[in-house]
């Protein structure tokens, strides 16, 4: 387990959701498919950044070409199949919890 691993499956990390209930985030709509300088509509939590946040859709397409269809609460078991799926979700979530982190930083 990494430490995006650890923020990805506890969805205590980079998730505006986390973040308005310690007081870092003014909202807990997702900054990544709102307007620019805004919140969306949609609760930018773990589930909303794995299965529908469009931003990081090519990410999530990489990963399905390698782990097949997947959701959020079947992840683990697709993770457990090989070492290879192992390794693309946490490339995976490395990449996104990267990006959201430096939003987050502004």
């Amino acid at each position: 387990m990494s430490f995006h691993l650890t923020q990805m499956m506890s969805g205590h990390g980079c998730f505006n959701r986390f973040l308005l209930g310690i007081n870092r985030a003014p909202s807990a709509g997702c900054s990544h498919c709102g307007p620019p300088d805004g919140y969306g509509e949609e609760v930018d939590d773990a589930h909303h950044t794995l299965a529908r946040c469009e931003v990081f859709r090519e990410e999530r397409e990489h990963l399905v070409g390698v782990i097949g269809p997947f959701d959020p609460g079947g992840l683990v078991p697709k993770m457990l199949e090989s070492s290879a799926n192992w390794e693309a979700v946490a490339q995976f979530v490395r990449a996104v919890i990267s990006k959201k982190e430096e939003t987050e930083r502004g």
